[in-house]
């Protein structure tokens, strides 16, 4: 749930963040879901990617 460090440019952290806000529950239970683990699926259908997009909004700060 936590660890790379991303290092990228305003523009690249932009774009992430703007393609993240794109993903819908169905990416998350469906899709995602087929490649995790069940206790793994759970938590990204319940979460999504917040840590994530946490961390690409501070770096934008």
């Amino acid at each position: 749930k936590r660890g790379i460090v991303l290092n990228a440019d305003h523009e690249a952290l932009t774009q992430m963040l703007a393609e993240l806000g794109k993903l819908g529950k169905k990416d998350f239970s469906v899709k995602l879901g087929s490649l995790l683990d069940v206790s793994e699926r759970k938590y990204y259908v319940e979460n999504g990617f917040r840590i994530l997009e946490t961390n690409l909004k501070d770096k934008l700060r």
